[in-house]
């Protein structure tokens, strides 16, 4: 994010994704945001890696349509 013009902030673990929540029942969910054409960085690919280690939903979403077809996956699993 750039506030000035020229100065950079960042924060957060680094490759984390764009958005982040809990879902009901505790479920940690990411959910990593790309242009049609966008490609994750290699920190971000670990983070997704360590997130599903541990049980969290990733989403890759380049549509809302993408995180909607995530959560009826989820629902149709149930």
């Amino acid at each position: 994010m750039s506030l000035s013009g020229d100065a950079v902030v960042t924060f957060g673990l680094k490759g984390s994704a764009d958005i982040i929540g809990i879902m009901e029942g505790g479920r940690f969910v990411a959910i990593e945001v790309k242009s049609k054409h966008g490609r994750q960085r290699p920190d971000q690919v670990r983070f997704q890696a360590m997130l599903e280690r541990f049980g969290g939903l990733y989403i890759l979403a380049r549509s809302v349509g993408d995180v909607d077809e995530a959560f009826a996956a989820i629902g149709r699993r149930r």
